[in-house]
């Protein structure tokens, strides 16, 4: 089947967004890490420059410099989710990251440090997803597979169906179904005979030489579906907002 565990183009800097229960119920930090890492224990979008794009996000919204936010996330030997927590709360109460930071530390679950700084959390998801809204985006794509095997296909002009069964054997995640689909579009070839040329070639770099596609247009069909994802996933989280899970 096909793995929904990435998100298209670039890898999102967190898949936290939306997925940490803030609310009655006491949530430890251990359960928030299982939340963010998943049952595997391996981040899936903090690989690479991501790690440094999650340290720049939060110093640009603290008006912090970079070298600062990677001696406090050294000092007190947080991930780049509790990173991003911290800093969102630090933003909303107005209070230096580092003190939240030994909140954090001190206290035993989210209910406990929002509660120190007088914040909903509904304040805090809201404010992570303008943060990181390609974390939020992935977690509505992990949620709604239907609707990408959908855009896909009509993008294609083919069904849901088809497109599940073509991946059906591939280890494609979700980027290499849509570069298929990008591929496919740009080079007039079918879904599935791009799919057979990656399985033989080892990068996709080499599928694209094989195809001859002209670059230019091959950057127009990314740009193409890239907005109607964005479009579907806007007018979720517009829904999510007025009725937030």
């Amino acid at each position: 089947m096909l793995s929904l565990k990435k998100l298209i183009g670039t890898a999102a800097v967190l898949g936290l967004i939306g997925g940490i229960a803030f609310g009655v119920h006491q949530v430890s930090f251990a359960q928030v890490k299982k939340q963010i890492l998943g049952e595997s224990g391996q981040t899936q979008q903090l690989q690479g420059t991501h790690r440094e794009k999650a340290e720049e996000i939060v110093a640009k919204q603290l008006g912090m410099d970079v070298a600062q936010v990677k001696q406090l996330m050294a000092t007190y030997q947080v991930k780049p989710g509790k990173l991003a927590i911290a800093g969102v709360i630090a933003k909303l109460s107005r209070q230096p990251l580092d003190q939240v930071l030994q909140t954090m530390k001190q206290k035993q679950n989210w209910k406990e440090v929002l509660s120190v700084y007088h914040l909903d959390r509904r304040a805090v998801v809201q404010e992570l997803h303008k943060w990181f809204p390609r974390a939020h985006a992935a977690k509505w794509l992990k949620n709604h597979p239907a609707v990408a095997f959908e855009i896909l296909a009509d993008y294609l002009g083919r069904t849901p169906a088809e497109i599940q069964q073509a991946l059906y054997h591939s280890r494609l995640g979700l980027p290499g179904a849509v570069k298929a689909a990008v591929l496919s579009k740009a080079s007039g070839k079918s879904y599935e005979e791009v799919l057979k040329l990656k399985e033989e070639k080892k990068s996709w770099k080499e599928v694209e030489q094989v195809l001859q596609i002209d670059q230019a247009k091959l950057k127009a069909e990314y740009k193409k579906l890239k907005s109607v994802f964005r479009k579907e996933i806007k007018q979720w989280r517009q829904q999510w907002e007025k009725n937030p899970a």
